[in-house]
């Protein structure tokens, strides 16, 4: 199977969120990794990253799950995300460097009602006018089954643009280019790469 590492990128504000992408990912991984070859692997910093000192905490959440993700799921609520040296935020400089290392980036942005108790005014305004700028295609949710909806749709996108999710035969290069595969119904497979 190919593993495709998916990372899920988001402020603090949207917990419910980031659980519905990642059960998302596990229910496709159920309904199609076994035919498919190949395997989700959601990558959350939370529960994902090693401690690590002596860098900016960004810096290790890059290097550890941004730089080795192959998909990035961006989520937002009613907050930007705290504050990171070089951006807006964590969870913008997340966006930006994915997106700038020629990543697939899926930006929702959640409709879900919100106790107004809970936001804060400037740092829903900075969201907004962040919104307004950016370069692409968004999505919003109004709640974690459209979110499902829309990730799975996100996720087979993605694998029909990598070439993910078929067997290769007669030597044809796998889907990440590492290693060819020659079957012969004669003798085991063999390593040609």
């Amino acid at each position: 199977a190919v593993a495709v590492r998916v990372m899920i990128a988001s402020p603090s504000d949207v917990p419910g969120a980031r659980d519905a992408v990642e059960q998302a990912l596990h229910d496709w991984n159920q309904a199609n990794a076994h035919h498919r070859s190949v395997v989700l692997m959601p990558w959350r910093w939370e529960n994902s990253s090693v401690p690590l000192m002596g860098q900016p905490v960004q810096s290790v959440i890059n290097a550890q799950g941004l730089d080795q993700a192959d998909v990035v799921v961006v989520l937002f609520g009613t907050k930007m995300g705290g504050q990171a040296a070089s951006s807006l935020s964590g969870t913008v400089e997340e966006l930006v460097r994915a997106s700038d290392q020629g990543k697939p980036v899926h930006v929702y942005f959640s409709q879900e009602a919100v106790d107004p108790a809970t936001i804060d005014p400037d740092d829903l305004s900075s969201l907004r006018d962040y919104k307004r700028t950016l370069d692409g295609l968004y999505s919003e949710f109004s709640n974690v089954s459209d979110l499902t909806v829309q990730v799975w749709r996100a996720i087979e996108h993605d694998l029909g643009l990598l070439a993910l999710g078929s067997a290769t035969t007669s030597g044809e290069s796998s889907a990440t280019g590492d290693v060819a595969w020659s079957v012969d119904h004669e003798s085991e497979r063999e390593l040609k790469g």
